[in-house]
């Protein structure tokens, strides 16, 4: 007489690894974010922004690795890893601190973070100030402000290359760039990068006009700064602390899909065996 076969345990595990997912997850969107703050620097924002959002959703989709449902949070997760350095980043990645002379042509380029100034002034006499966030659908959160930074015994006949830009806040926190810091003398001018160059050049075009100055049509905004290199430090700590907060973003949606995944199939399981 033939033994009676028993039959399998109900299976609850998912058929998954879930190891694969966050390894490979993270590995993408390490190669994601790295590539949103490199373009970030060198495009303008909003190229960058686009160029690594639509990118996020073919890397969304092979960092999950075909598990359904996993598509939508992964491909949103790996969008905004490309996008989100754009909010961050206003002053170069690295660099060295040129001399800005009186006379003659700056050194300029991609490996120039910031300029020493020898008898520079910040004409604060036109100083512009413009609020910042202020809209129809968003409250305003401070102010611009911006103004020329000349050779000496410049003239306004002169066309103006450079322009310092500062900011402050209606909560009354101190930014990293404030209009009282113009007064101190010394410190080094860091170049404005990445999100907040397009705006500030045309603030700057635009503060010529209000006080009917010249102006180069591209010219160079700076924050006035005490140490460029600080500068550089403190936007990499920005940068570390949102890398880490995206990277367990994906961890947590990789566990609780998990998590959810095995919950379904024990459903599963018991309605199939009251039938």
């Amino acid at each position: 007489m033939a033994r009676p076969v028993k039959s399998a345990p109900a299976q609850t595990a998912v058929p998954w690894n879930l190891g694969d997912l966050l390894k490979w997850g993270a590995v993408f969107l390490s190669f994601q974010y790295v590539l949103g703050v490199l373009l970030s620097t060198f495009l303008p924002s909003i190229a960058s922004m686009m160029i690594c959002f639509f990118l996020g959703i073919p890397i969304g989709a092979i960092m999950c690795r075909g598990v359904q449902g996993l598509f939508f949070p992964g491909a949103a997760i790996a969008a905004f890893t490309g996008v989100f350095p754009g909010t961050i980043i206003d002053v170069p990645l690295f660099g060295r601190v040129a001399e800005l002379p009186v006379v003659g042509a700056a050194p300029s380029g991609p490996f120039v973070a910031a300029y020493t100034t020898n008898g520079w002034q910040i004409a604060t006499q036109h100083t512009y100030v413009t609020p910042l966030g202020q809209s129809r659908r968003s409250k305003r959160y401070g102010d611009r402000h911006i103004a020329p930074l000349v050779r000496p015994g410049w003239s306004p006949s002169e066309p103006i290359e450079y322009w310092v830009m500062a900011e402050t806040r209606d909560s009354g926190r101190r930014t990293l760039w404030h209009p009282d810091d113009w007064a101190h003398n010394g410190g080094e001018f860091v170049r404005v990068t990445g999100n907040e160059k397009e705006g500030a050049k045309n603030t700057a075009l635009f503060a010529s006009e209000k006080f009917s100055l010249k102006s180069v049509a591209e010219p160079e905004v700076l924050f006035r700064t005490e140490s460029a290199q600080d500068a550089i430090i403190a936007q990499y700590g920005l940068l570390g602390w949102m890398y880490v907060t995206l990277l367990a973003a994906w961890a947590i949606v990789v566990l609780a899909f998990r998590e959810l995944a095995r919950l379904w199939r024990r459903a599963k399981t018991l309605v199939q065996k009251r039938k």
